[in-house]
Order: C-alpha cells, then structure tokens, then sequence
C-alpha cells in the first residue's frame, strides 16, 4: 500500500530506520522484515495499550484510511486502487463515513434566503431577487413543465 509523504517522514524517524532497510526489522536479523505474528505482538497491539486505545485492530487502518480519503474528496475509484481492491464493492464497505461528512454534502447542495440572478427570456434580460425554491430544476412529465419563457440564468 502506498505511504503519504507524511507517513513516510514519521517512518523514517524511527532508530530502526539508521539501522536496517525495514522500519521493523527482525529480531534476530535487522536484513530481514519483522515476522508478522511478531510485528502485531510486540509493536502494534503494545503500541495500542500504551496508548490506550481499545476496540481497534490491524484493518481498522484500512477503515480509517479509505474514510479519510473519501471524505477528503479522493473518488471511490482512487480508493480503490490504493488499497488493492479488486472490486469498488470492497471499497464501499471500508467507506464508512462520519455523520458530519454526510450532513456538510447536503448542505453544500443547498440555498438559503433570497437569490440574486439574471435571467434571460423571451422578453430580454431582467435581474431580480428569487427565493431558493424558484431555482427548482421540475422533470419533465412529472409536474408542471417550467415555463418556455426562461431560456437560461445564472446566479450571482
């Protein structure tokens, strides 16, 4: 899996770094990698407890690390690949998002209080003040057809 430069500069910190190419080298050889059996006893879940941190495992990583990215904006399709799915359905169930996330793209999608925008009919250009629900895009066939008159408008 790919490192942020971030990642890596904390990696690269560490004193194992002066001393063998693996950043958990092995106990008896720092030329090879830290046996993984080894790596989760005796660095990941002690570094846990001496941080106090309960309820988490190796792949709450991954969770955290395909949720960032998602809500940082990163597409599903990035996330994808990053984390060596084969399938984006994989992806979607370490998407978990935070409420707040969810709550701010709703917002971003909406209007509040009185518009200023230009319209272009028939008749010519006028400017005025709409309200927010005068900006409603109606499907054709089911409500009432927006009238013909608006021909385009932009909002400023």
């Amino acid at each position: 899996m790919p490192l942020s430069e971030e990642a890596k500069a904390i990696l690269r910190s560490f004193d194992s770094f002066l001393r063998s190419a693996w950043v958990f080298p092995g106990l008896k050889d720092v030329t090879q990698p830290m046996d993984s059996r080894a790596f989760l006893r005796r660095s990941f879940e002690l570094g846990l407890r001496k941080a106090g941190i309960t309820g988490v495992c190796w792949h709450s990583l991954c969770h955290t690390a395909a949720s960032r990215r998602i809500m940082a904006g990163v597409d599903l399709v990035s996330v994808k690949e990053i984390l060596g799915h084969r399938d984006i359905q994989t992806t979607l169930r370490y998407a978990h998002l935070a409420p707040g996330h969810l709550r701010d793209a709703v917002n971003r999608g909406s209007l509040s209080g009185t518009v200023t925008k230009t319209v272009t009919s028939q008749e010519g250009e006028r400017e005025g003040e709409f309200q927010p629900v005068d900006l409603v895009v109606r499907p054709e066939g089911l409500e009432p057809p927006t009238p013909r008159s608006v021909v385009w408008c932009s909002i400023h």
